[in-house]
């Protein structure tokens, strides 16, 4: 076997679990089965390379100045790559060239920012777990933010699951001692396509855990949990080992506790889609697509995770709640500060490749150009009275220093690759100066020896020419050769001509070459140079950026406020729910036909904890539960409200049990699901919770779920005493309104004429005994024959006939839009714009119309 063979099976057999890139020239080749599955990955070409064994071993390659997209593409897949470079200048080297692995590419440890969505987080985390108590800590290298928490009491990983769930690593190194709960094990399962998992034993990290945290992070003495001291030693020595670079950007933990954030279970996150659809997993139709009008990357991530993190300390949701109406009511100051933020890049990950030694040139002129916005975004700070812009201001450095320091150092369009010059502006440094004459000096004389050598041989379309193998030279063609001087030197034939050099030529090569040479060295030498003064100040840099983030948090809350017509709502130490003419965020803004018709709510802990609403599918009970949850949730995050009026008592948690489908790969039945959804709500809810429940029951048969939903609403009235919207199909729970105190009936109101209804999506106090059923079908495209057959059943049924008791059946003459489709005032309504009607238009409109139905 070849010593180079021999060489990439040593580091291979040290990386088992890594596709290994090895540099091999201009080159990054993979071999044997790294070579046929990055082949196949990538749509390479797989060839084969001799190298003494008995057959070629398998290869394919890819350049290495483009190596990125690659390797981004391979972790994408679920895939970890080592880059193993070359330690040493081959030309240099004495024997083999040494290579070592200078970086292992994970999911989780990815930096580059063109393979990273800019609005998401990319968080790793680490998890130790051990007799019902865990840690849990995660990071997002690419900016450096630590975060973690543990819990003292989490025997079947419930707490552990939601905050997983929550932050939605891409990578976790999960620890403990024995087997994991079951339910862990299921959610690394259900997660093996999104997450890339491995594990360790507690004896796997360091014994000195707590020296491997306090010399890394500069407040790791505040880590006295022990579960969440192995977590974090865990993840920083590996990412100390993969890495292999400073990691200075990390360095402090955020230690927080669940009493800090709203509890919001994973289903309820889905269920009230926060961040993503339910649907396609898209932004588009989310509560974060309606919120997100950030000018930064930076400020739409932080904007995130406010939505999926709560707040349930009213003064600081106040504080958020007052910085919003400060830019809400003062329009040139919020569009100031728009201005100035659209002018900054992403300077949180942007510092993350600075200080890991990955940045380029480009990277450190996009600073540079968000440093150059810093002064306006901190005037517009300065004029700003509220407590939470002031603390921003506080914080804020305009880092005047180091934006000189790169403004007089790097070029304005600095070249992609950091080897080839072209990086330092003149006049920043004497020597590259010199050197940079020198090079042109003899490029200058290069001309000159090129007209000259025209003149001499009479020979017109001579040419000088460079390549890496021969230098400079001069080429002749075919039918000039005959004019060739006795003095030039042969060095290759060509199917054109010929190639010759001359001694003066060779001069100036080596003059021109060594000083190409030199400056392009000593150009690099110095941009790591002022990479390093960057680097030092990461810390003011990270200062700064967390400020633009919460400012450009704000600045989206309020532009959202303007924008939708939203208002402040009181922050309480009550427990009420109060909330007139509430509205949907996002039906109201994808509702194409109509108005978004708006509706009160009232809850509390005493008369109002739970409303029982009744009415028919499509009638809009499922889109207010949810506009109810999410404007509390928006309230407690510091955004203002879709509503007229507001106030909002602090809540601790949500719980929606809305829909379910079933689950045949975890063989969950729908009703199997439901119940586990509905258990976990009453184990886990307080009474200052918020809960919605949407047909809880209807998986089984009619008797069984009337008597769970019965008994459900009962416990959850008179055992927690949380505020409840409960949506029924079952009329016979009305009757609790009767018996329950705290209980109260509301209705969707329709309107129905003969087989015509029309939803008011308008809920009103009292139950209703009729949900529409067979009207609702025919609305859905049920065929007619079907409907017609239902209604003859209905009429066995009310007349019972099949065993069951006649039923009052209400006869009540309505108008309904549809009864009067064909009429002449029908088709005046279809022809009026109501978007253009100014106020006295319409009520001119109006009358026409009621003289046309009086005429």
């Amino acid at each position: 076997m070849t010593p180079m063979m021999r060489q990439y099976l040593d580091i291979k057999e040290q990386h088992k679990d890594a596709i290994l890139m090895f540099r091999l020239g201009d080159f990054y080749e993979m071999f044997f089965e790294d070579a046929k599955t990055a082949s196949r990955e990538l749509e390479l070409t797989l060839t084969g390379k001799s190298c003494g064994m008995d057959e070629r071993a398998p290869m394919c390659g890819v350049p290495f100045h483009s190596a990125d997209g690659y390797i981004a593409r391979l972790v994408a897949k679920g895939y970890k790559v080592a880059i193993c470079e070359q330690m040493e200048d081959p030309k240099q080297a004495k024997g083999i060239v040494h290579r070592d692995i200078i970086r292992i590419v994970t999911p989780g440890t990815i930096v580059d920012e063109s393979f990273l969505s800019t609005r998401s987080t990319n968080y790793m985390a680490s998890v130790f777990v051990e007799d019902g108590k865990c840690g849990v800590v995660f990071v997002d290298v690419s900016t450096g933010e630590m975060m973690g928490t543990a819990f003292g009491d989490d025997p079947n990983c419930d707490k552990l699951i939601s905050e997983l769930e929550r932050f939605s690593p891409v990578e976790a190194a999960v620890g403990g001692k024995g087997r994991f709960h079951k339910r862990l094990e299921e959610y690394i399962r259900d997660h093996k396509e999104s997450m890339l998992v491995f594990s360790y034993e507690g004896e796997d990290v360091s014994p000195s855990a707590r020296a491997t945290v306090d010399n890394h992070l500069t407040n790791g003495g505040e880590i006295k949990d022990p579960m969440l001291l192995t977590a974090a030693a865990a993840l920083l020595e590996y990412l100390v080992e993969t890495q292999k670079s400073d990691l200075s950007h990390i360095r402090e933990i955020r230690i927080y506790s669940s009493g800090e954030f709203m509890d919001i279970d994973p289903g309820s996150r889905r269920n009230l889609e926060l961040v993503e659809t339910m649907r396609d997993k898209s932004k588009k139709g989310s509560i974060f697509w309606v919120l997100d009008r950030t000018r930064t990357s930076m400020g739409s991530r932080l904007l995130k995770s406010w939505i999926m993190r709560p707040l349930i300390n009213a003064a600081a949701i106040t504080n958020r709640l007052s910085g919003v109406e400060e830019l809400v009511k003062t329009p040139s100051l919020r569009e100031e500060l728009g201005d100035a933020l659209s002018d900054v890049l992403d300077i949180e990950r942007l510092m993350g490749r600075v200080s890991m030694g990955l940045c380029n040139a480009k990277d450190l002129v996009s600073l540079r150009s968000s440093f150059a916005a810093l002064p306006r975004i901190y005037k517009a700070l300065c004029s700003c009275r509220s407590v939470i812009m002031n603390t921003q201001a506080a914080m804020f450095d305009c880092l005047d220093d180091v934006y000189d320091i790169l403004d007089r150092a790097i070029v304005d369009e600095p070249p992609a690759t950091l080897r080839e010059g072209g990086l330092i502006k003149p006049g920043y440094n004497e020597d590259i100066d010199r050197l940079r004459g020198a090079s042109e000096h003899g490029r200058g004389s290069l001309g000159s020896i090129e007209a000259r050598e025209r003149e001499r041989t009479g020979i017109k379309n001579l040419k000088i020419k460079y390549n890496k193998v021969f230098g400079y030279y001069i080429e002749i063609s075919k039918s000039n050769l005959d004019k060739v001087p006795e003095d030039y030197i042969r060095k290759q034939t060509t199917v054109n001509g010929e190639r010759f050099i001359t001694p003066e030529l060779k001069d100036v090569e080596n003059a021109v070459i060594g000083a190409n040479e030199r400056l392009e060295a000593l150009e690099y030498e110095e941009f790591v140079r002022v990479r390093n003064r960057v680097g030092a100040e990461v810390e003011r840099i990270d200062r700064t950026a967390r400020a633009i983030a919460t400012a450009d948090c704000l600045y989206s809350l309020a532009e959202t406020a303007v924008k939708n017509n939203y208002v402040r709502p009181e922050i309480t130490l009550t427990d009420e729910i109060y909330i007139k003419d509430g509205r949907h965020p996002v039906v109201e803004k994808v509702l194409k036909n109509g108005l978004f018709v708006p509706n009160d709510t009232e809850l509390d802990c005493g008369a109002n904890r739970a409303a029982i609403i009744t009415g028919p599918n499509m009638a809009g009970k499922s889109t207010y539960m949810r506009q109810v949850a999410v404007i509390t949730l928006m309230a407690q995050m510091g955004s203002f409200v879709p509503a007229s009026k507001c106030r909002i008592g602090i809540v601790d948690k949500i719980f929606t049990r809305i829909g379910a489908s079933d689950d045949l790969a975890a063989g969950q039945s729908t009703f199997t699901l439901e119940m586990s959804e509905v258990s976990y709500i009453l184990k886990n809810a307080t009474k200052n919770s918020l809960c919605i429940l949407d047909e809880v029951g209807r998986g089984t048969s009619t008797y069984d779920g009337l008597s769970i939903a019965w008994a459900v609403i009962e416990h959850i009235v008179k055992k927690i005493g949380m505020k409840t919207l409960f949506a029924t199909h079952y009329h016979e729970l009305t009757v609790l309104e009767e018996r329950l105190d705290g209980v109260k009936n509301y209705n969707t109101a329709c309107k129905k004429r003969g087989d015509d209804i029309t939803f008011l999506r308008k809920i009103v106090r009292g139950g209703t005994d009729d949900s529409y059923g067979i009207e609702v079908a025919k609305l859905s495209g049920v065929p007619n024959p079907v409907i017609k057959r239902a209604k003859e059943v209905l009429a066995t049924v009310e007349r019972g006939s099949v065993g069951g008791e006649p039923r009052q059946v209400k006869d009540e003459p309505q108008l309904s839009f549809a009864a009067v489709e064909e009429s002449p005032v029908a088709e005046a309504l279809r022809k009026i714009d109501v978007t253009t009607l100014t106020p006295i238009e319409a009520m001119n409109e109006l009358y026409k119309l009621q003289q046309m139905l009086d005429g």
